[in-house]
């Protein structure tokens, strides 16, 4: 059967469309695993549905939460060697606390405390 997938499907709706989908490629579903917002063993398929019930029903912040997770995945939260010392989630983040233990003050208070922009800054690209 030829066809796209739900992530592509997800792309397009969101990106032209302006539809309240969520998009999830490996480098969301990672970074939303380590964080903790999904469990270790949901799939990338079931990830979609877990994580629109944990968002806002709104296009605009489902985008900037895709944007901001798959360039965190891209540029931080590698998949081999995660960068921790640069993660500005490690006050949050069950993988940093995992492998180095609570995240001291400083990391607590320059952890964002809400997924928008003005938490986040602007994308590099």
């Amino acid at each position: 059967m030829l066809g796209i997938g739900l992530k592509t499907a997800s792309l397009l709706l969101l990106f032209n469309y302006h539809k309240s989908v969520l998009p999830v490629d490996t480098h969301v579903h990672r970074v939303a695993q380590r964080v903790g917002f999904l469990g270790p063993k949901v799939s990338v398929e079931k990830a979609h549905s877990v994580l629109l019930a944990l968002l806002p029903n709104d296009a605009e912040t489902l985008f900037n939460f895709h944007k901001h997770n798959y360039w965190h995945g891209q540029q931080i939260c590698f998949f081999l060697k995660p960068n921790c010392a640069r993660c500005p989630l490690k006050g949050f983040c069950n993988y940093y606390e995992e492998h180095f233990g609570e995240a001291t003050a400083e990391a607590l208070a320059a952890t964002p405390t809400q997924w928008d922009a003005a938490a986040w800054g602007k994308l590099p690209h």
